[in-house]
């Protein structure tokens, strides 16, 4: 800004402006290059300096100093094991097969106009695997998913986004978690058949939620609740109102 090049630092907010909720995704590249230019115009001429004063040399090209060479080896390794890092995280954000079993006993024993609460006690429902695949390889609706929502509910999506946050920990309430579900669907407006519940799954955190509670709760609404699939950490109960 002080040498008036304006480019960078314009596609640097103009994304934010343009498309605010996928801003940063496009505004990276305009940071990297900022990134690159403070790199190579001030921190390695500053580094090569300092080691020119304190060795009484001279240096005339970009990493010629060790300084400017030892910062750059260690940025590499950073990037790399952060890369590695990065994507083992990620590579674990998938549809377990033991869901997928059951989205597929969902699509062949359930009526196609069946709409399913799915909890997983997860309240990062925009991030949650189990949830944003249910519509699609079930083939049913899912009232607990929200992706797509946003252009039906407009302002009402951030009321719906928390209020599924809410109903999504129910399955950690300790005394009444069926009883939380309920009133929280209510709330909600959701005229649900089925409830479909991961009784272990993991938060953002990966720590373990278990859904046992819940499950005793329904165990004894027999009249109202009855059990129609079972796995090992998968239960889905058919609501009769």
């Amino acid at each position: 800004i002080a040498q008036k090049h304006y480019f960078l630092p314009i596609m640097y907010i103009l994304p934010f402006i343009l498309d605010p909720r996928s801003g940063f995704n496009i505004t990276i590249l305009a940071m990297a290059l900022h990134a690159s230019i403070a790199l190579c115009d001030f921190i390695f001429p500053a580094l090569a300096k300092i080691e020119s004063r304190a060795r009484g040399t001279s240096f005339n090209t970009i990493l010629q100093s060790r300084s400017e060479k030892f910062l750059f080896a260690n940025m590499i390794l950073i990037i790399f094991i952060s890369m590695q890092t990065y994507s083992s995280q990620i590579s674990q954000d998938r549809v377990s097969e033991e869901n997928l079993q059951a989205y597929k006993w969902v699509e062949r024993n359930t009526p196609s106009n069946s709409r399913f609460l799915v909890i997983t006690g997860s309240s990062n429902v925009l991030a949650d695997p189990t949830l944003e695949w249910f519509p699609t390889l079930a083939y049913r609706q899912s009232l607990t998913t929200i992706q797509g929502r946003e252009w039906i509910d407009g302002e009402g999506f951030d009321n719906l986004y928390a209020g599924v946050q809410l109903l999504q920990n129910c399955i950690t309430e300790e005394s009444a978690p069926l009883e939380c579900i309920e009133i929280q669907a209510s709330k909600l407006n959701f005229d649900y058949d089925y409830i479909y519940i991961a009784k272990k799954t993991y938060d953002e955190n990966k720590s373990i939620i278990r859904g046992d509670g819940l499950i005793l709760n329904l165990s004894k609404e027999i009249i109202k609740y009855k059990e129609v699939y079972q796995s090992d950490n998968i239960m889905i109960y058919k609501y009769t109102p």
